[in-house]
């Protein structure tokens, strides 16, 4: 009984005391403000590596514009076109999770632009290399399955596999040459 009637006077003391409140305060707000701080660095990574990946795309989508690998001896294989495009994506992006896709049409209209997914990787199954000839029109697609690197945001995204994907699409009609 005694236990009871001291407790409002234990209370009002634990109450008025200040010598723990920023350790108290940080324990509260620290947690959260460092995983905000992760998403932010996170989402800083992917946006370089989705700037690197259109670059790269667009550098060369370039070459296939103006002919310059239609027009080599022997042009390159479909090995070596994503390998040039490596080139470009540099060490910041690894290559063994890169997909290219590269197609020619003869309109604009019967382009496909969507890729098919399949529990967040990009099925690559039906991509084709195909480099055009002069005045033809060539959609280059670039994907690249970006891993989410913290426990956190890789049980945000199960729907994905815990990856993010990445890609630039370029529909451009090639020069005449």
């Amino acid at each position: 009984m005694s236990i009871w009637k001291g407790a409002p006077r234990l209370w009002g003391r634990f109450a008025r005391d200040r010598s723990g409140v920023a350790a108290v305060e940080f324990a509260f707000v620290g947690l959260p403000f460092i995983l905000i701080l992760y998403a932010i660095i996170e989402t800083g990574l992917i946006l370089t590596g989705n700037f690197l990946l259109e670059r790269g795309s667009e550098q060369v989508g370039r070459l296939v514009l103006t002919g310059q690998l239609q027009g080599q001896e022997k042009p390159p294989s479909k090995e070596e076109f994503k390998a040039m495009i490596c080139d470009q994506i540099g060490p910041f992006l690894k290559c063994d999770r890169l997909k290219v896709d590269l197609r020619s049409y003869d309109e604009f209209s019967s382009m496909q632009l969507r890729a098919d997914m399949a529990w967040g990787s990009v099925d690559d199954s039906d991509f084709r290399y195909e480099l055009g000839g002069g005045n033809s029109i060539s959609v280059l697609r670039t994907y690249y399955e970006w891993p989410w690197e913290g426990l956190f945001f890789k049980k945000v995204a199960w729907e994905t596999g815990g990856k993010a994907v990445l890609q630039s699409i370029s529909a451009f009609r090639n020069e005449p040459f």
